[in-house]
């Protein structure tokens, strides 16, 4: 399984492990298409993603369980 890295989905915080993408939108974790975050998304470091997107919460415990 790879690891899930952090980004910037079109200025929404996300993570993605290349198989599952899941964004941070409206006070709720979505998932959506891997494809898609693949093509909008920028990486980022923790630390730039912490810096960037501050509180954002923990992902739901459905969140990479497939993959």
């Amino acid at each position: 399984m790879a690891e899930a890295y952090y980004a910037d989905f079109d200025g929404l915080p996300s993570r993605t492990n290349g198989r599952e993408a899941w964004v941070y939108n409206g006070g709720v974790w979505r998932e959506i298409n891997s494809a898609s975050h693949g093509m909008n998304a920028q990486p980022l470091s923790k630390e730039a993603f912490d810096q960037c997107f501050p509180g954002t919460p923990p992902l739901p415990p459905q969140a990479f369980k497939d993959s």
